[in-house]
C-alpha cells in the first residue's frame, strides 16, 4: 500500500525525542484540562495552582522525554526499542496511566494493564504512520514546546494585572495592616500563653507592647472555614467554605474592603492546600504568592511523578518532611521584596505552615526542644494517622511529636521576631496594626484525638491571638473574657478608620459590650466554633458539630446531638464532662440554647 510498510518505522533519535515531548505536553494540557473542568463546572477544590497550565505540560514533556531517551539507550542493546511503535507504545502508557491515577476509579494493577493494553494499540498504530509522520511530529512537537512559555508569561502578566484598589487613594497617614496566622498553632503551647517551655519570646515581645488575648476561640477547627471567618467576619455555617468547596464571592472579604479603600494588598501563603488561590481566599489580595516556582514544585505537578514522590520521597530522604514545602524565613522574603515596591499603606497577610505536621523543626530549635534526633523515615504518629489499622504509637511516641511541634512553634516564632525587627528598621512598626492569630489548633491525644479538623475540644480551638498598634492599643494589656477570630475584619476596619458596620462582629479594641452574629444576639462572653460537615474518613464524623466557649463553660454538641460540659475554672484542661452531672442539667440546658439559637440545631 502506498505511504505504508511493514517494516517496522525508523525515525532519527531526535525525532524520536520530539514524539516524547509532544506526547508529554499533550498529557499534562490534558491532566490541567481535567482539574479545571472540576473546578470551573463542579466547583470543587481540586488543589491546582495557577501555574498548572505551563508546568505540569513542562514537567511531563521532561518526564516523558527521560524515559523515551533511557528507551533509546536500551535499544543499542535490543534494536527494536528504538523504533516508533516502542517509543509510541511507552509515551501512550504513561499518558493513559497519568489520566487514569487522577480518575481514581480503578485499582493501580486494573490501571497498569488498561494502559498498557491501550499503549500497544496505540503503538501499532504509529508503526503504521506514513513516512511524512516524522515530519508532522517534529513540527508539532516544537509548536508545543514554544506554547508553554507563551502560557507561562501570560500567566504571570495576568497576575501582574493592576488591582490594588480602585476606589479612593487611602491616605498617607492610613495605618498598614500586618494579618500574621501561624498555622495549626495552639495557645497551650506557647509560653506568651503561660506554658512552661520557651516556645515563644518573641511574641512575649510583642504582647509586652499591645493586647494579648487570654481566650481567643477560632470558629473552626481546621484551616479554610477560620480563615474564611477571618476574612468575613461570618460563622462558618453562613459560608460556603468545606473541605472541596471554596469560599464563594457572595460576601466582601476584608482585603475587597481595603483594596476598595485604596490599600495596596498581598497574600503570603504557604499552606498551599487550604489557603490557595483556588479557595477564594485570595479574592481582593492585588498580590497573591501560593504555589511556588521551583524545581520541586515542577516535579510536583507530574501526576506520575507525584504519585512516586509521595511513596519514596520518605524512605529515601529519611524525613517527615513534604517534598514542596514553604519555610517561614521563604515566607518573610516574599512579603519584604513585595514591600520595596510599595508606596502608602498596605495590608499584607502571611499565613504560616512550619508547625503544621509533619512536624520538621530546624536547628538550633530541634537540638535545644525536641529530641535532637535526626527524624528519619516516617514518624509512628503521622504513619498512625494515614493508616489507622497500623501499630498505635507509644505514649513515647507521641511525647516525642508533642516535642517536635513545639520546636517548630520556637523557630516559627523566631522568624517572625526577625520580621518585625525588619519592620522596625524601616521605621514603619509602629504605623502598622500587627495581630498575630492562629487559625486553629492542634490535639495530642488529650482527648483520644489527634491532629485537628475531628473535634472542638480546647485544644483545637484555643488559638492565640495578639493585636499590637501603639496609636490605639495599650501596652501589656491582657484580655481575659473570650473573643473570637470572626471578629478580626471589625477590629480591622475600626483601627483604620475604613468603616464601622461594614463588617458583622465587633472591634476586638473594645472589651465589653454584645455582638451579633448571624442575626442571633450571643453575649459577648459566649463564643461559637463550627465544624463544618466532616467528611466521613474522619473516624468521629457523624454530622456538623459545634461548641460554645463562655468565660467559665465550654458546651460541645456532637454530630449525633449528644453533649458534652467542660468547667474551664475548676477543670482548664477539660478532663472531666459534666454533661450528665445533675447539678448541671439547667446549665447545660440554657447553653444549648443559646448554641442552636446561633447555628441552628436542636
Amino acid at each position: 500500500m502506498a505511504g505504508t510498510t511493514s517494516e517496522p518505522t525508523t525515525w532519527r533519535p531526535s525525532s524520536l525525542l520530539l514524539l516524547a515531548v509532544a506526547a508529554g505536553v499533550l498529557t499534562g494540557f490534558a491532566e490541567a484540562a481535567f482539574l479545571e473542568f472540576q473546578r470551573l463546572v463542579f466547583g470543587r477544590i481540586v488543589f491546582m495552582g495557577r501555574h498548572a497550565w505551563w508546568m505540569k505540560p513542562m514537567a511531563e514533556a521532561i518526564l516523558f522525554s527521560t524515559a523515551v531517551m533511557a528507551l533509546v539507550l536500551a535499544g543499542r542493546v535490543v534494536p527494536a526499542l528504538r523504533s516508533v511503535r516502542a517509543v509510541a507504545t511507552l509515551c501512550a502508557s504513561l499518558a493513559i496511566l497519568s489520566l487514569l491515577l487522577m480518575v481514581g476509579r480503578l485499582h493501580i494493577a486494573a490501571q497498569l494493564v488498561l494502559a498498557i493494553g491501550l499503549g500497544v494499540q496505540m503503538g501499532r498504530i504509529a508503526e503504521r504512520l506514513p513516512a511524512r509522520g516524522e515530519r508532522f511530529v517534529r513540527i508539532a512537537a516544537l509548536a508545543l514546546v514554544g506554547l508553554v512559555p507563551l502560557l507561562g508569561f501570560g500567566e504571570r502578566i495576568l497576575r501582574a494585572a493592576p488591582g490594588d484598589g480602585a476606589g479612593t487613594e487611602a491616605g498617607v497617614e492610613a495605618p498598614n495592616v500586618l494579618l500574621l496566622v501561624l498555622d495549626t498553632v495552639r495557645a497551650r503551647s506557647l509560653s506568651a500563653f503561660g506554658h512552661h517551655r520557651p516556645t515563644s519570646p518573641a511574641l512575649e515581645r510583642v504582647a509586652a507592647e499591645g493586647i494579648l488575648f487570654e481566650r481567643a476561640i477560632s470558629p473552626a477547627p481546621w484551616t479554610l472555614p477560620s480563615h474564611a471567618s477571618m476574612f468575613t467576619g461570618l460563622l462558618p455555617h453562613d459560608l460556603s467554605a468545606n473541605w472541596r468547596i471554596p469560599l464563594d464571592d457572595r460576601e466582601v472579604t476584608i482585603a475587597e474592603h481595603l483594596a476598595s479603600a485604596g490599600y495596596s494588598t498581598a497574600g503570603f501563603v504557604a499552606n498551599m492546600g487550604y489557603v490557595g488561590w483556588e479557595t477564594g481566599l485570595d479574592r481582593g489580595f492585588a498580590h497573591y504568592e501560593d504555589h511556588p516556582i521551583s524545581l520541586r514544585q515542577l516535579a510536583g505537578e507530574s501526576t506520575l511523578a507525584a504519585r512516586a514522590i509521595r511513596r519514596l520521597y520518605p524512605a529515601l530522604s529519611g524525613t517527615d518532611e513534604n517534598f514542596v514545602r514553604k519555610h517561614a524565613a521563604d515566607v518573610n522574603r516574599g512579603f519584604l521584596s513585595w514591600l520595596e515596591a510599595q508606596e502608602g499603606p498596605f495590608f499584607a497577610f502571611l499565613n504560616y505552615y512550619d508547625a503544621h505536621g509533619p512536624y520538621q523543626p530546624v536547628e538550633p530549635y530541634r537540638s535545644a526542644m525536641a529530641d535532637g534526633e535526626p527524624r528519619g523515615g516516617r514518624s509512628p504518629l503521622h504513619r498512625w494517622l494515614d493508616d489507622p489499622f497500623s501499630t498505635p504509637p507509644e505514649p513515647g511516641d507521641i511525647q516525642r511529636e508533642l516535642w517536635a511541634y513545639e520546636a517548630a512553634i520556637a523557630g516559627l516564632d523566631a522568624e517572625i521576631g526577625s520580621l518585625l525587627d525588619a519592620l522596625a528598621d524601616r521605621g514603619i512598626l509602629d504605623r502598622t496594626v500587627v495581630i498575630i492569630a492562629s487559625d486553629h489548633g492542634e490535639e495530642f491525644g488529650e482527648h483520644g484525638v489527634f491532629d485537628h479538623g475531628n473535634s472542638l475540644y480546647l485544644d483545637g480551638v484555643h488559638v492565640p491571638l495578639i493585636v499590637r498598634f501603639p496609636e490605639r492599643l495599650p501596652a501589656g494589656a491582657r484580655v481575659t473574657r473570650p473573643v473570637s477570630l470572626r471578629d478580626l475584619p471589625a477590629t480591622i476596619t475600626d483601627l483604620t478608620g475604613t468603616g464601622v458596620g461594614v463588617f458583622p462582629g465587633r472591634s476586638l479594641a473594645d472589651a465589653a459590650g454584645t455582638a451579633t452574629t448571624g442575626g442571633a444576639s450571643v453575649p459577648a462572653t459566649s463564643q461559637v466554633s463550627f465544624a463544618p460537615r466532616l467528611p466521613d474518613w474522619f473516624p468521629v464524623s457523624r454530622g456538623d458539630m459545634a461548641s460554645l466557649t463562655d468565660r467559665r463553660w465550654h458546651l460541645i454538641r456532637n454530630g449525633d446531638r449528644s453533649l458534652e460540659l467542660y468547667d474551664l475554672e475548676a477543670d482548664p484542661e477539660a478532663r472531666s464532662d459534666l454533661a450528665g452531672d445533675p447539678s448541671t442539667g439547667a446549665l447545660r440546658d440554657s447553653l444549648a440554647a443559646l448554641l442552636a439559637a446561633t447555628v441552628g440545631g436542636p
